[in-house]
């Protein structure tokens, strides 16, 4: 273990040193280096530039250039950039926090702070084409005090002409949009969703992050759009780079925060702790509630060690009642683990099956249960059923059982008048079949 510890606090040290050491070469002699690492893309990258911040020329920032600013490429420019380089710096010019520069995977992270307070974080990495040509990108954040003073932006270059040409959005990414991730939060109002690329370290998959758009856009005053929002943040799209065809492939749904992803085979209580219902906050249920009741779950004496690592349930109390939920493991279905879920509000029961895919951490909704009102009833009494409750379910107290893969229905009283006339002759039992890969039905004396 040893030689890969110094060999791996040897490669950490020459990241870090690579930012310290003042890079005194030329313009023309980075352009003629032959193997160009990323500080040698950064350093001639003119889209990065000084921008004045101050009426009287003395401040400046970083500014991501457009067609109509005038450059000093080979000069003031160049140093500028060298300078981003290198932690420390004194205002009115940046004063650079952190300057990671990565050789091995071509990435560099930038982040500090101009004198107007506002802070500042520059990512560059490259992606390398088929024909080992180079499409340098960065992004590029501010954020102030206020939550409606933030900028974003990112681009996207091409090389191969001599100059830095960049490449449009739709010639380099796919379509973006909120469709993917619909499945998981639902639809809404997306006025005010802004898409946000999130540039690699590791690996050539970019992320793609749903955050609030620029207000002084005109953008993000609605509170519905904004409450939408909020139910898409704990997601994000990841596209993966295509190096034959020079652009990224389709957007794949995933959690944004990857933390919760088990090391080893899952428990139900990880499936609890990667759950986002649509109906957490009505259950007191934020992702520090969740995390905690997961971890007390798996290390507590009436948890794991009692039902086993298949079966999890979590009970809490509020001004609507008490309120609960369960989280199994049914089995298998597409080649993925299946995961039945229940949750409970007073007297109103959820239930609902997922795929768990275990790259992304997402738990996808599958729709696997169907029953009707007939299935609580004899044949004998079936024809009524259906003239009664027509093809509808009965209203049902759920539940899922700690030992087997099944789910238990047993209807409500509370049906109305039908029920009244026409009481229930079973409860109903939903058994997971691995080889059929569909749910048995099986009744019970009601």
């Amino acid at each position: 273990m040893r030689p890969v510890l110094v060999a791996a606090l040897l490669t950490a040290l020459c990241a870090a040193l690579v930012a310290q050491v003042p890079d005194s070469r030329t313009y023309e002699q980075i352009v003629a280096t032959q193997n160009k690492t990323i500080v040698d893309y950064f350093l001639l990258c003119p889209a990065v530039f000084p921008r004045t911040s101050s009426s009287d020329g003395s401040g400046s920032q970083i500014g991501i250039a457009s067609e109509d600013d005038k450059l000093d490429t080979k000069g003031a420019d160049l140093a500028f950039r060298r300078r981003l380089l290198a932690k420390g710096g004194q205002s009115p010019a940046p004063v650079v926090a952190s300057a990671l520069v990565d050789l091995k995977n071509a990435y560099i992270d930038i982040a500090g702070t101009y004198d107007n307070g506002e802070s500042f974080r520059l990512v560059f990495v490259y992606f390398a084409r088929a024909d080992k040509s180079a499409i340098p990108a960065l992004t590029y954040s501010t954020r102030g005090k206020e939550e409606d003073s933030r900028r974003y932006c990112y681009a996207f270059f091409d090389l191969r002409d001599g100059s830095w040409r960049q490449i449009p959005e739709d010639e380099i990414l796919p379509q973006i949009s909120v469709m993917p991730l619909v499945p998981y939060a639902g639809s809404g109002d997306t006025d005010c969703t802004y898409w946000a690329v999130e540039l690699p370290r590791y690996g050539t998959t970019i992320r793609v992050l749903p955050i609030l758009a620029n207000l002084d856009e005109g953008q993000g005053s609605d509170e519905k759009a904004t409450g939408y929002l909020e139910k898409l943040k704990p997601f994000a799209l990841e596209c993966a780079w295509d190096k034959a065809r020079s652009r990224f492939a389709d957007p794949v749904p995933a959690l944004a925060d990857k933390a919760d992803l088990p090391k080893g085979p899952p428990t139900a209580a990880d499936y609890f702790g990667l759950l986002r219902l649509d109906n957490a906050m009505d259950l007191m249920l934020d992702d520090a509630a969740r995390r905690a009741a997961r971890d007390a779950w798996k290390t507590s004496a009436d948890g794991q060690k009692k039902y086993g690592p298949g079966y999890f349930e979590w009970t809490g109390g509020g001004e609507i009642g008490d309120i609960s939920v369960q989280v199994k493991a049914l089995g298998g279905c597409k080649g993925m683990p299946l995961v039945g879920e229940v949750d409970r509000s007073a007297e109103i029961y959820n239930y609902r099956t997922y795929l768990y895919h275990a790259d992304s951490g997402l738990l996808e909704p599958i729709d696997l249960i169907s029953f009707s009102a007939r299935d609580f009833y004899k044949p004998s009494h079936q024809a009524k059923a259906k003239q009664l409750f027509g093809d509808d379910a009965l209203d049902c107290s759920v539940g899922l059982d700690s030992a087997e893969p099944l789910f238990r229905f047993r209807p409500s009283m509370d049906n109305g008048p039908p029920i009244q006339e026409l009481p229930p002759d079973y409860d109903l039992d939903l058994r997971w079949d691995d080889k059929a890969g569909a749910f048995v039905k099986s009744t019970e004396p009601f």
